[in-house]
């Protein structure tokens, strides 16, 4: 009969959890574990209920106790160590993880803390290095035929990174790569320095980033210049009742909203030149087993004042999902799919059919995604990518039609984003951590 009893008292318990009484499951776990102080289960519930009403330190002692009495409850160590990751306790944490990594249960959270444990070990090291080499192929199909291109790139990120306080970090990177397009021997080398800065409190979190590069064209001096980036991002964890993690904590729905801005110098053509600033708004719902859906809404704008830079000149709303699945404990899938909707501010014709009027341009571009990454030591990875593009025009393939500022004189211009076409791209790509 006392089994049945606490069977409903926990039925009831997860009722509540779900309905998002907090405080009142606070409450009830309070005396459920004062009743049954040898449950673990009720502990392990408590702790992730003092985490949602921002009680750390009553987290933890939560979780100890569950763990003193089943060490083997693998949701009570990674929810610890999350919160001494929190706490700034890195080496606590690295020491739940390991524990975790080294585990024979089959169970996703296994493969998890093995990604965590890697970010923690890097987070305590000085200097972080991270060497990626990648060669994919590019095929694009329009309407004078089939177009392929082979390219690869190295690249070799340094990164150092350190926490001033336990709720903020800071992180330095230096990134020089080198990207050959063999066809078009159009190989170019940059060179890029950013700063990225994140602080937290309870369910808010607030990013910085701010990234200058340098881009130089080994073959053709179009492609040198510089490029300045920066980001502020505000970040919401909410915790949605009837979406339930396997600690009985309500799964935390992200909101994210983030405002950046861009601005690359052409140094040899002008009307390469662009300023753009995006606005993005993305939610994302972590799951079970270490799933994570994001759907997101960005709205953007490229700008150039250049008469010959209409290609470069248009306002942009563009939709995405995207799933980020675990597979195995080594494998993992990511999907995505988007939608984005140009429309060009310059009015222009088409030379080639003779039109014989002004128009805008407006491109619909529909794009989907599929990526692998494979763990095979802990300091190397393979991944391997497809996608697919399709570019839909009001406008046909040929040359953009232009008056110039010094009087109606016609400028035909072959356009890069004129008509519709069909791209596609595949990768392979090995990743070292040194």
């Amino acid at each position: 009969m006392a089994a049945q009893v606490k069977e409903l008292r926990r039925l009831v318990l997860l009722s509540q959890l779900r309905k998002g009484k907090v405080q009142w499951a606070r409450r009830e776990l309070e005396r459920l574990v004062r009743a049954y102080p040898r449950e673990a289960q009720f502990w392990r519930m408590l702790g992730g209920v003092y985490r949602q009403t921002g009680a750390p330190r009553k987290a933890i002692q939560a979780y100890k106790r569950a763990l003193a009495l089943n060490p083997k409850d693998l949701q009570s160590r990674y929810s610890l160590a999350l919160l001494y990751e929190e706490e700034n306790e890195d080496r606590l944490a690295l020491r739940q993880y390991e524990i975790i990594a080294g585990s024979e249960a089959q169970s996703p959270l296994v493969s998890a803390a093995e990604q965590r444990r890697r970010v923690v070990e890097r987070r305590l090291k000085l200097f972080v290095g991270r060497l990626s080499y990648s060669m994919g192929l590019g095929i694009a199909r329009l309407a004078g035929g089939t177009t392929d291109q082979f390219r690869s790139t190295l690249s070799f990120d340094l990164s150092s990174a350190f926490r001033p306080t336990k709720r903020s970090n800071v992180t330095f990177s230096l990134i020089p790569t080198y990207t050959g397009i063999h066809d078009t021997q159009t190989d170019s080398l940059s060179a890029a320095a950013g700063v990225n800065a994140a602080y937290s409190r309870g369910p808010w979190g607030l990013t910085a980033n701010y990234r200058y590069s340098r881009q130089m064209g080994l073959l053709v001096e179009q492609f040198q210049g510089t490029s300045i980036n920066a980001s502020v991002g505000l970040r919401y964890n909410a915790r949605i009742p009837g979406f339930l993690l396997a600690s009985g904590e309500a799964s935390p729905l992200i909101l994210q909203a983030t405002g950046s801005t861009n601005d690359f110098r052409s140094a040899r053509v002008s009307f390469f030149g662009t300023k753009g600033r995006n606005e993005r708004l993305s939610l994302s719902l972590p799951l079970k087993g270490g799933r994570l859906i994001t759907a997101g809404l960005t709205l953007g704008q490229v700008r150039n004042k250049h008469f010959l830079g209409t290609d470069y000149a248009y306002d942009s709303r563009t939709y995405s999902l995207g799933l980020n699945l675990p597979l195995t404990r080594r494998l993992r899938m990511t999907g995505q799919l988007s939608r984005a909707e140009r429309r060009y501010l310059h009015p222009d014709s088409n030379a080639r059919y003779r039109l014989g009027r002004v128009v805008r341009r407006h491109n619909t571009v529909l794009s989907a995604g599929l990526g692998l990454n494979l763990r095979l030591t802990d300091d190397m990875s393979m991944s391997a990518s497809y996608s697919w593009t399709g570019t839909l025009s009001n406008l046909p393939v040929g040359f953009v039609f232009f008056e110039t500022p010094r009087g109606p004189r016609p400028v035909a211009v072959q356009s890069a984003t004129l008509g519709s076409f069909i791209s596609q791209n595949i990768s392979l790509g090995l990743n070292f951590n040194l």
